[in-house]
């Protein structure tokens, strides 16, 4: 903090104790040695306000960005949703963005015959 030597403190002794006397420099040694405690304890609050102040801004916007995401992602999900039930043939668009080239091609796949069941489970279908 400060960037004060040895003699510099012996110095400030000497002229504390020529000006003082023996008997009070202890005392006021004492007293601003308090006086620095507290506002050390202080700054050290403070400090410790700020740091919980800015993780909890920090947490703040990872949350909204999260929340964000997820109504993001429940639109889409609510829009597919929609599509299904009204039967349109049109892919979601997050499908699109994602393998572009399919398009309607997912529609006219069509489910295999029975023979193309394994011969185990021929007479379950």
């Amino acid at each position: 903090m400060f960037d004060i030597g040895f003699s510099e403190i012996l110095l400030l002794l000497v002229i504390g104790l020529i000006v003082l006397g023996p008997e009070r420099l202890p005392r006021v040694a004492r007293t601003m040695g308090a006086y620095l405690g507290k506002a050390r304890r202080a700054f050290e609050q403070v400090r410790r306000e700020i740091n919980q102040e800015i993780d909890a801004t920090e947490f703040r916007k990872t949350w909204q960005q999260s929340m964000l995401t997820a109504n993001k992602t429940l639109r889409e999900i609510e829009e597919d949703a929609r599509r299904a039930a009204l039967g349109t043939s049109a892919a979601p668009e997050s499908m699109k963005a994602a393998a572009p080239d399919i398009g309607d091609k997912t529609r006219s796949v069509k489910p295999s015959s029975p023979t193309a069941l394994p011969p185990e489970r021929k007479g379950e279908n």
